[in-house]
Formats: structure tokens, C-alpha cells, sequence
């Protein structure tokens, strides 16, 4: 991978992600006047903790590359990957969808795909931070094997979330809830025929996904970029 030089893009990509999230709020807000009921008010909370694995891989990022110690970018990787499910999470907040008085059911979908896809953005921006620091670290060889972990442990995180209720606060406090889960279903990998469709489905989507918008960075904006400069000489 390219080494990103550092403030590249990214006061852009921070622009827009913060635009995209004012929006995601504005469209709540329309629904909270409307409705004079918060019934979806839980998409903020969601929305604000994808913006957490996007903060700690800045911090990866920018602490890397200021040569901190290593110590303290394990714990910040360690917290992002604990925290990294969240961002694709809110993609599942579609099970929300219901007919309500006041607010058409498209008014739903369309604030539910708009916050499904910034947290998915929040989620691939710190990704790929974190790709391009440990791409510089342990070489470019098995870094697309470490995505793909990365993404498969993500989808396990959106199935403790989903079907388990559990948080990525759970693994902090209640350390041995998630110790006994691991361990009921390394013993019995194929009991729980929900898990194992949900960590399919979703490491094929966000794989998929990540890649398409990958290849939007790092190919297709920079041919863009480069037909323009020669567009303007």
C-alpha cells in the first residue's frame, strides 16, 4: 500500500463524514418534530460509537508515525478492533422499519440507510488507516489476509450485538461472558446455525464492500486526478 502522507485527504474525508453525520442528525431531528416521539433516537448513539474506531485509528495513524511507543499503539489498536463492529453495525438497524403515525415508512428506510452507510464509511476510513500503518510495520504480503480476519471478527461483533445484546463495553467489564461464548462455540462450532449465517453474510458483504471502495481511493481517484492535471496544463 501507498504510504499516506500525513493531513492527506483526510481533512477532506473528515469534512464529509462530519457532513454526512449533521445530516444523519438533521434527518432525526425531522422525525423527532414530526412525530413528538425519539423512537429512533438510538441511531445517534449508534452513529457515535462508529465515530470511536475512527478516532482510536487516527490515533494508530498519526501516533505511528510520530514514533510513540508501541505500547500505546497496541492499546489503541486493541480498543479499535474491539470497537470496529460498531461501525457496521447500524446496517442491521433495519429491523427497526415499522409503519408509524406521522413519518412514511421511505422517511425510515431512507434516515436508516443514510446512517448504515456513514457508519460503514466510519468503519472503512479507520480500516484502511490501520491497513496503511501495518502494510509500513509487517509489509504488504499478509495484510489483505489480516483485512479479512478483521472484517470476519467484525461480523461476530454485529452477531454479540445483534442476537446477544452484548457491546463492545461487555468485553471490558464482563470479560468472561464473551470467554464462555467462545468457548460453547469453538466446542460446537455448527450449533448455532444463526452465527455462522451472519458471519458468512456479512464477511462477504463488508469484504466486498471494502475492496469496491478501496479500489474508489486508491485507483480510481488518483487516474482522476491525474487526467484533470493534464486536463489543466
Amino acid at each position: 500500500m501507498e504510504r499516506l502522507k500525513p493531513g492527506h485527504r483526510w481533512p477532506a474525508v473528515f469534512f464529509v463524514l462530519a457532513a454526512l453525520t449533521a445530516c444523519c442528525l438533521a434527518l432525526l431531528l425531522i422525525r423527532v418534530v414530526r412525530t413528538r416521539e425519539p423512537d429512533f433516537a438510538f441511531l445517534v448513539w449508534n452513529l457515535a460509537l462508529a465515530w470511536v474506531p475512527f478516532v482510536l485509528a487516527l490515533g494508530v495513524y498519526r501516533g505511528y508515525h510520530r514514533q510513540a511507543p508501541m505500547a500505546v499503539l497496541a492499546v489503541l489498536g486493541l480498543l479499535w478492533l474491539l470497537f470496529l463492529p460498531n461501525a457496521p453495525y447500524i446496517t442491521t438497524d433495519f429491523v427497526h422499519l415499522q409503519w408509524s403515525e406521522g413519518v412514511p415508512i421511505w422517511f425510515d428506510a431512507a434516515a436508516v440507510s443514510l446512517y448504515a452507510a456513514t457508519g460503514l464509511l466510519l468503519g472503512f476510513a479507520s480500516l484502511y488507516l490501520i491497513q496503511a500503518v501495518a502494510a509500513e510495520a509487517v509489509g504488504r504480503r499478509t495484510i489483505w489476509s489480516m483485512v479479512v480476519v478483521v472484517l470476519w471478527l467484525s461480523s461476530v461483533g454485529i452477531y454479540l450485538g445483534r442476537y446477544q445484546r452484548l457491546n463492545s463495553w461487555d468485553a471490558l467489564r464482563h470479560p468472561h461472558l464473551i470467554a464462555g461464548m467462545v468457548r460453547d462455540r469453538l466446542g460446537d462450532p455448527f450449533a448455532n446455525p444463526t452465527l455462522l449465517t451472519v458471519m458468512v453474510v456479512f464477511t462477504l458483504f463488508l469484504t466486498v464492500a471494502y475492496v469496491a471502495a478501496y479500489l474508489a481511493v486508491t485507483v480510481v481517484l488518483p487516474r482522476i486526478e491525474s487526467e484533470r492535471s493534464r486536463a489543466n496544463r
